[in-house]
């Protein structure tokens, strides 16, 4: 990504909600990317899980600094208690 923002390119899509399934490894790549998008140049559009952006709240910092500017939350279930929350 920091290769193709040299590039000029400012706007990614990241379409595999499973790629904030562990917790840690997620928040070390949130830090990279946030890294790399220093300048606040960059957007991404993700993918991700309800359960993952409201297991995260107190990382919504993170996500923006990291460029994150849209999330697609996947509903896949009918948990009622899970989607209350939120």
């Amino acid at each position: 990504m920091a290769d193709l923002s040299r590039r000029g390119v400012r706007l990614f899509w990241i379409a595999d909600e499973n790629w904030s399934i562990d917790q840690n490894l997620f928040l070390r790549l949130l830090d990279g990317l946030r890294r790399v998008n220093h300048r606040g140049g960059n957007h991404l559009i993700v993918a991700m899980e309800c359960a993952h952006v409201i297991r995260d709240r107190a990382h919504h910092r993170l996500y923006r600094e990291a460029g994150i500017s849209q999330i697609m939350l996947g509903l896949d279930g009918e948990d009622e208690g899970l989607l209350g929350r939120s």
